[in-house]
């Protein structure tokens, strides 16, 4: 697929999103201290499993923010075009661009105040360790 061609249909924008969202959310694969081997070859998950199931988690949070983020920007756009200069429409597509603004601000200052915790006092809030 190329990104680059003259006119882009919004199915192939959408669709190029999804598989960037799909590469970003490759999981974190359950081995080391998140597994027991109880022998035969079969696994067990252990307590620690949860600090995987986390970054597992917080992994698929980051893309999935960026994609909602921009949707809202093309809604937005849409929006913008489909009001054809009425101030309902035009204060309904500023107040749907200011929200996608808002929280992609929010998510970044959310991770912003996670990375100075972790400056600040040694440890890491964005993963979870249970044991040593």
């Amino acid at each position: 697929m190329v990104l680059v061609s003259p006119i882009f249909s919004s199915h192939k924008m959408i669709t190029w999103i999804v598989r960037a969202a799909e590469v970003a959310m490759v999981p974190t694969p359950w081995s080391g201290e998140c597994v027991y081997d109880v022998g035969n070859g079969e696994k067990v998950a252990t307590l620690k499993g949860f600090g995987c199931l986390t970054q597992n988690i917080m992994s698929a949070v980051w893309p999935l923010l960026g994609l909602a983020f921009a949707v809202m920007v093309i809604a937005a756009g849409i929006q913008f075009i489909v009001a054809g200069g009425e101030k309902e429409g035009l204060a309904k597509a500023r107040k749907t661009l200011t929200y996608a603004l808002m929280g992609l601000f929010l998510a970044a200052l959310s991770w912003l105040i996670l990375a100075f915790f972790n400056y600040l006092f040694g440890f890491n809030l964005t993963t979870l360790k249970i044991g040593s």
